[in-house]
């Protein structure tokens, strides 16, 4: 998945379907807590905030852009990073990265 947007921008949302390392649907009704986390492309986590969780059973969730998230322009990784109520913790997507591109205004 990609996202591009300008520096300042609150949209487009992300919207995901949440899947494990054989790509089914991850059911988020035993999340302790579901966050959409970016880093930059040295690995430094510029922030890890929770998502909306739009159908647990399913896996689907939706992340709303702050302002002050998009400030920056430049080139990241994103993830979705679950821990589960038994302490279990899953990171998606498992083989990849949401690249998200924000451009200067």
């Amino acid at each position: 998945m990609t996202v591009r947007m300008k520096a300042g921008d609150t949209t487009p949302s992300i919207e995901a379907t949440l899947t494990d390392a054989h790509d089914q649907p991850v059911d988020l009704g035993d999340a302790e807590t579901t966050e959409f986390e970016l880093r930059d492309r040295h690995g430094e986590t510029m922030f890890a905030k929770p998502v909306e969780i739009t159908d647990a059973i399913t896996g689907e969730v939706e992340y709303d852009w702050d302002e002050e998230d998009t400030e920056e322009a430049g080139d990241y990784r994103g993830q979705f990073v679950v821990e589960f109520e038994n302490g279990d913790r899953l990171t998606t997507p498992t083989e990849d990265w949401i690249d998200v591109y924000i451009e200067r205004a």
